[in-house]
């Protein structure tokens, strides 16, 4: 999943559209942190009305087989569950599972449901409705561009996907409360792929109805109460959930950043995410709001992409030109007033397989116009017109973005067209048609603590997420071995391999790691903060 769209609401962690997502660093580096608590105030008594308020973006869809960008993912985790979640420190723990054992050396996952599971509407939720959720996703009625990304490996998923059998063989139900599933082959993170929102259920029965998600039939700790396009989404408690939240309910204002700064001094507001234009200010001890300030690590990655598939960028020496003629060391502490964590790599800081001594491609303008030398093009006056992709609307182009184009025109004499779509729009055309484009700006966040989430899905040349279209055998060839070893050193090592490879070979620019920057009440109880996207709400409530 995890494209991040450039407004996001706290704690949201999918595709950032290449936008102005605010980061800090304090000189040390960042460090991936499961989740960060914020700390409680003196008094533990619980208000009598639960209601939180919060600012957010805009869903492109609540469908759980249909989403993709954080935008939309941070309610849909919400609104549904899965057999399985991720907690605030990132362990895998049952959610509609009760329990499980895996079989037959890691073939099958045997999972045993919470025993009288209901949907909002009070109707029982049994094993059936995991079997039709998951048939559902993977249904080519359904159209959805992740379920074989992140159920693939199920036994007979890809026939099924392609519509050449109408029996998804590999999930079956043993009674009311126990489903079974089988894989093709042994996976170290196929606990973590189920905690994805498309293996989520939903109420199939609903789904045939167009924009059924408007109105849910929700299996997850809220409800959908009202969606008013461009104005609020509000979640009520879900009392049939399993273990149904204190919160009575959440108001989520679908503002932009400074109004919705503007509504939290008013007191309007419980939490806000703050642009990184204001961070200083409330770090200031002299502002009464320093105390509300609130800062941690996320494990995204934002970067400017080329389209390897088409000219001029199918040729590595080109877009090592590109990576070289691009200092973006001096844009993430200039540009970005030095509030994001600088990229090294692909992988986060402090994710799993991150490597702290890994070097980028770094800036070096000779180097650039030598690159672009080696190449069949040999000088800028042979390479086609460029065309940039980015998301967002009017001329105001992403700070990274714009000083990237200047350093591309003065140190290599290329002048880049851009174009700018609103990010739902952006989505279909990055995951559509991308034959007029060659560059664009993006970010990927983690659905889950494994390097398969970012190298595999990012850069195998037939994961459905490879927005770049790179293609390199070699790549593949490891990181299909990296699918079914499970011994994690070597699997480490794999990847450390293609990771190495694909900052070389520079399909992407990697820019900066995420650090968000909220304003919490003193009120807030129990938030814990996640580094990636995932179901945060039903553990906050509001103390007197």
């Amino acid at each position: 999943m995890a494209l991040l769209a450039a407004a996001i609401a706290i704690a949201a962690g999918c595709t950032e559209g290449g936008g102005e997502h605010a980061g800090y660093s304090d000189g040390q580096g960042g460090r991936f942190a499961a989740a960060t608590e914020i700390a409680a105030a003196p008094s533990e008594n619980p208000a009598p009305n639960q209601v939180l308020r919060i600012a957010g973006s805009r869903p492109v869809t609540l469908d759980p087989a249909l989403v993709r960008d954080t935008g939309s993912s941070q309610y849909v985790v919400e609104l549904f569950a899965g057999l399985v979640k991720l907690d605030s420190d990132l362990n895998v723990v049952g959610d509609l599972a009760a329990d499980w054992e895996v079989l037959e050396d890691g073939h099958v996952y045997r999972f045993d449901l919470r025993s009288s599971l209901k949907f909002a509407d009070g109707d029982a939720l049994q094993a059936d409705d995991v079997q039709s959720s998951l048939a559902r996703a993977l249904s080519p009625q359904t159209k959805s561009q992740t379920a074989l990304t992140y159920l693939g490996n199920i036994e007979g998923a890809r026939a099924f996907a392609q519509g050449s059998t109408s029996d998804l063989t590999g999930v079956r139900t043993l009674d009311s409360e126990t489903v079974e599933i089988r894989l093709v082959s042994p996976s170290a993170y196929f606990f973590y792929q189920l905690s994805h929102p498309v293996s989520y259920v939903v109420d199939v029965d609903e789904t045939h109805e167009s924009e059924w998600y408007r109105s849910p039939n929700s299996s997850g700790p809220f409800k959908l109460a009202a969606w008013e396009p461009g104005e609020e989404i509000v979640l009520e408690k879900n009392d049939n959930y399993h273990s149904p939240p204190r919160l009575s309910s959440v108001r989520i204002a679908l503002i932009g950043s400074s109004e919705a700064l503007l509504r939290y001094e008013t007191g309007q507001l419980d939490i806000v995410r703050i642009h990184r234009g204001d961070v200083e200010r409330f770090r200031d001890s002299n502002d009464p709001l320093k105390d509300h300030y609130q800062y941690f690590p996320k494990s995204s990655l934002f970067y400017i992409g080329f389209n390897a598939e088409v000219p001029p960028f199918d040729d590595v020496h080109v877009r090592r030109a590109f990576a070289k003629a691009i200092d973006v060391e001096k844009i993430t502490r200039v540009s970005l007033r030095g509030l994001q964590e600088q990229a090294n790599g692909i992988l986060p800081a402090g994710f799993p397989g991150h490597d702290p001594s890994r070097m980028a491609i770094g800036y070096d303008p000779a180097d650039a116009r030598a690159e672009l030398a080696k190449s069949t093009y040999k000088s800028v006056d042979a390479l086609p017109e460029i065309r940039m992709l980015v998301s967002g609307g009017g001329l105001l182009l992403p700070a990274h973005v714009k000083a990237s184009l200047y350093l591309i025109r003065e140190n290599l004499g290329v002048e880049i067209a851009v174009q700018t779509l609103e990010w739902s729009s952006f989505l279909n055309q990055i995951y559509g048609d991308m034959s007029e484009f060659h560059m664009y700006s993006l970010g990927w966040g983690a659905d889950y603590p494994d390097p398969h989430n970012f190298l595999d899905l990012m850069f195998h040349s037939r994961s459905p997420e490879n927005s770049s279209h790179y293609s390199n055998p070699e790549v593949d060839g490891l990181l299909e071995n990296a699918r079914v070893e499970l011994n994690r050193d070597r699997r480490l090592s794999l990847y450390s391999r293609v990771e190495s490879i694909v900052v070389e070979e520079a399909p992407i620019i990697p820019f900066w790691f995420s650090v968000d920057h909220l304003l919490v009440r003193p009120d807030v109880r129990g938030l814990r903060i996640p580094a990636s996207t995932q179901e945060w709400m039903s553990s906050v409530w509001i103390a007197e």
